[in-house]
């Protein structure tokens, strides 16, 4: 979650603006706050439920919702917490970086799906994500195994980082991670 801005990095704030060294947020900044922080919750306790040992169709509910609680971070980012960015070497919009976050999310979820009613895959929501990728894609939408699923998403770094920088890259093989895990036991271990 971006830090909140302090007075001495605002110094046209004033004591109506302030509190206790703190600047106030418009109502409508509070609320985007308020969103961004409950979907953050939210992610967190969708990634704990996630591991290689359910269904695929439970994997896909889970990472759908998870996509949409990365969007409602990506539309609210900006207004809760003013211009942020990527801790990557080449910076990005913070609220961009989440965007695509949340569209590759729903790229493996696709997958899930695909896996779970032998129906082809969806593509992704933004084509320039979608061909770089489309191969490895492809074969998780038939790779049934948790550790094939893993290995595949983890081949999905070298062409994303480019696109979409290191930071964000990480984030969606680290869901990869979750596949090696695949009772309850593991997860809480």
């Amino acid at each position: 979650m971006p830090s909140i801005t302090t007075t001495a990095s605002r110094p046209e704030a004033t004591a109506e603006t302030e509190i206790y060294g703190r600047a106030l947020k418009s109502p409508r900044a509070q609320d985007a706050a308020d969103r961004y922080v409950e979907a953050g919750l939210i992610a967190e306790s969708l990634i704990g439920q996630f591991h290689g040992g359910l269904p695929a169709t439970r994997r896909a509910q889970i990472l759908f919702d998870l996509a949409v609680q990365r969007a409602v971070q990506a539309e609210t980012t900006t207004i809760a917490y003013g211009y942020e960015r990527t801790t990557d070497p080449d910076p990005r919009p913070l609220s961009s970086a989440l965007r695509d976050e949340a569209v590759l999310i729903s790229a493996l979820a696709a997958t899930e799906h695909a896996l779970a009613t032998g129906q082809p895959r969806v593509l992704a929501a933004v084509p320039a994500l979608d061909a770089p990728i489309a191969a490895v894609l492809d074969e998780l939408a038939t790779a049934s195994a948790p550790a094939d699923r893993f290995d595949l998403i983890a081949e999905l770094y070298e062409p994303l980082e480019p696109l979409i920088g290191d930071q964000t890259a990480r984030q969606i093989c680290e869901l990869g991670d979750r596949y090696a895990l695949t009772t309850a036991q593991e997860r809480t271990a």
